[in-house]
């Protein structure tokens, strides 16, 4: 067990035991994660699944970048470190670091909605461009994130995820475009 009482698993989903893997024992989800949430669950489901499958070619689930979001009026979701942890990595010899505050209502869809709340953060690496942590609060927070979880995953550097692709206008959408064009920061390769 861990200290917090969940049961200690491997990057495979394999359920330790002496700090080595009990033959055929896996676990998933609350038991052995500290996320608590359903979509980190159905994650290590997919890897539980195919490492049973594939004894020969086994997965590691991958937490890098669990998203959450709250679902209240108006929502929140987010991901990744906030502004102070990126900081202090920073401070602490990391690297340094671009932020950027975009309210909904300087798009044409959140100004058409009256959007006075609404508004998107992100945190990035100024030398790369990497995002670090998203942080939205408004309409529709939960789906906005999305494409962030997905540069974020994939490695998309901000300024590439902001020009090299197109974003519906008027969408709200447009906030997280206009948040990525605020940031400080490089884009691979530049």
């Amino acid at each position: 067990l861990e200290p917090d009482g969940r049961l200690a698993v491997d990057g495979y989903q394999r359920v330790l035991a002496g700090g080595r893997p009990a033959d055929g024992v896996w676990a998933l989800g609350d038991i052995s994660n500290s996320f608590q949430l359903k979509h980190v669950a159905n994650h290590e489901a997919r890897v539980v699944a195919h490492n049973l499958e594939h004894p020969e070619d086994l997965r590691r689930s991958d937490h890098r970048f669990v998203p959450t979001a709250v679902f209240t009026r108006p929502q929140v979701a987010s991901v990744g470190l906030t502004e102070q942890e990126a900081r202090a990595a920073a401070a602490a010899g990391g690297p340094a670091i671009a932020t950027a505050v975009q309210e909904y209502a300087s798009t044409a869809y959140g100004w058409a909605m009256g959007d006075r709340e609404g508004f998107v953060k992100l945190g990035a690496e100024k030398a790369s461009g990497r995002l670090l942590g998203a942080h939205i609060m408004g309409h529709e927070a939960a789906v906005l994130i999305q494409p962030l979880i997905q540069a974020m995953t994939f490695g998309l550097d901000v300024r590439t995820m902001a020009r090299g692709q197109y974003w519906i206008h008027p969408a709200l959408a447009e906030v997280v475009e206009n948040a990525l064009l605020s940031l400080d920061a490089a884009a691979a390769g530049s």
